[in-house]
């Protein structure tokens, strides 16, 4: 299941310069976080886009991986916040993370939209 909807680099690159080395090079929390990502979107969306991965079309996939990696990025700020300028700076991060996430759920929740990335 790891990784089927974003990559490491797409999780670290979302966490942004003050990440924590050791959990950016974490491969085993990584993949933890993306599981968690995953089947994060997969309930809250009532579909199981891992398995279904396959008929989703190409145009959207991005918005998928958008959505995971937003949500496991944040997971990653949140282990260790001690490289960024302060506490606020990465809370920020968590918060435009999330926005992110909750904006695409939502349309991923969103019955045309389904049939348009294939869906159905």
């Amino acid at each position: 299941m790891s990784f089927t909807l974003c990559t490491s680099g797409a999780i670290t690159q979302k966490a942004g310069i003050g990440v924590s080395t050791s959990g950016a090079l974490s491969g085993g929390l990584l993949a933890e976080y993306s599981d968690q990502a995953e089947g994060f979107l997969s309930a809250t969306t009532r579909y199981d886009w891992v398995g279904n991965y396959a008929k989703i079309g190409a145009n959207f996939k991005p918005m998928l991986a958008d959505a995971a990696s937003s949500l496991a990025g944040a997971q990653l700020v949140a282990f260790d916040m001690s490289g960024y300028v302060g506490r606020g700076y990465a809370n920020d991060i968590i918060n435009v993370l999330h926005d992110k996430a909750t904006r695409i759920i939502r349309d991923l929740n969103d019955d045309k939209t389904r049939t348009a990335m294939g869906a159905t």
